[in-house]
């Protein structure tokens, strides 16, 4: 494992955006629920978990990322949902709209490109979304959902995609450390 790193290809968000999800963040907490809340500076929107994956294969990754065809993207928060649903929830995400398939697109692409130097597909279909929180137990998980279906996203908060980012991810006992590795500006 000392030769590989974990990894993942996002788009990093605003600070507007990642206010907003801190406030809905607050908001949940005020239930009294077992949720793990992803920190605010770790927000952000996967376009491609990679996983564990060799060095020697990063600057194959970072072609590939600069391959990535791109226009004018932007997000804009959407509302507020559960994965898988909600009688089983293990995730609570916000969704995005705007440019939705393009962001699509571009994680398609990814998927297919990545492919050929060994990364596997991810096998659902991609859906853009941003995770806030990952449910442990189903403590107060009626109150949650009712808290959750209460919350009004600011409508107006939209963000310029201006890069795409490869990341490493190291796993601690108190969270992820998320570091850049490579960032492709658009």
């Amino acid at each position: 494992m000392a030769n590989t790193i974990r990894s993942f290809i996002a788009i990093k968000l605003s600070e507007d955006i990642r206010s907003v999800l801190k406030d809905i963040q607050n908001q949940l907490k005020e239930i009294n629920c077992s949720i793990k809340w992803i920190e605010p500076k770790n927000l952000h929107l996967t376009l491609k978990f990679i996983g564990n994956i060799e060095i020697n294969k990063l600057n194959a990754v970072k072609r590939i990322i600069k391959m990535i065809p791109t226009n004018n993207i932007s997000i804009q928060l959407d509302s507020i949902k559960l994965f898988p649903n909600i009688k089983k929830p293990r995730i609570i995400w916000v969704g995005v709209t705007e440019k939705t398939p393009v962001l699509i697109n571009i994680a398609n692409y990814l998927n297919e490109t990545l492919l050929t130097i060994g990364i596997p597909k991810e096998e659902k279909a991609f859906t853009p979304h941003i995770t806030i929180g990952r449910v442990k137990t189903s403590k107060n998980l009626h109150e949650l959902i009712e808290c959750m279906e209460q919350i009004s996203i600011p409508k107006g908060i939209k963000q310029k995609i201006t890069n795409i980012t490869l990341f490493k991810s190291t796993l601690t006992p108190t969270g992820p450390i998320y570091e850049e590795i490579y960032i492709r500006a658009i």
